[in-house]
């Protein structure tokens, strides 16, 4: 189980054999945590080369149920993933980088990816 630093939210990243991923955001684990039917954003990933691809989230865009893909550049480094998101802040050229760990988090069951 991860660290849950002043109740934050935890980010996980799920992938898939079919080409499938998801993002969960979580503060506490259940048995439905991991559950794609319940939690996180779904979308696809595919790899430019050996080390580095591209994830296509499907996420929600406003208050008006309005939905579309944002785009995530990831590279593979040793056993480390980073993701930048193609969004930059206020208008400048600075960029957020998320950095996982690869982790061998058992859920309870196994979920299918058939979206």
């Amino acid at each position: 189980k991860p660290s849950n630093y002043n109740n934050s939210l935890v980010k996980y990243v799920k992938f898939y054999e079919n080409g499938n991923v998801n993002f969960f955001y979580l503060q506490d684990i259940n048995y439905n945590s991991f559950d794609p039917n319940y939690h996180g954003d779904r979308g696809f990933y595919y790899f430019i080369d050996k080390k580095n691809f591209i994830i296509k989230i499907y996420v929600k865009t406003d208050d008006w149920g309005g939905k579309n893909f944002k785009d995530y550049y990831g590279k593979i480094e040793g056993d480390k993933i980073l993701l930048r998101s193609k969004q930059n802040y206020a208008g400048t050229n600075d960029f957020g980088i998320d950095v996982f760990k690869e982790t061998n988090f058992q859920t309870p069951k196994t979920y299918k990816a058939n979206w």
